[in-house]
């Protein structure tokens, strides 16, 4: 499911006549399972990048080797 966004909406109650609330959501690893497994880190940062790029925020620049 990673590397793609999908579209989510919540459901919500009934008696909240609004729009409906729409999201896109992306699908990445839980934190602790880093922990188990450092090597998924790479595709856990291809996926914060993913969603940076879709709202445009800048990339962070790389901290020099050995930091």
């Amino acid at each position: 499911m990673r590397g793609r966004f999908y579209d989510f909406s919540p459901p919500r109650p009934i008696a909240d006549a609004g729009e409906p609330f729409e999201c896109k959501l992306a699908v990445t690893y839980h934190p602790a399972f880093l922990l188990r497994d450092p090597r998924q880190k790479k595709e856990t940062w291809k996926d914060l990048q993913m969603v940076m790029h879709h709202l445009g925020l800048p990339m962070p620049a790389r901290a020099p080797e050995g930091s």
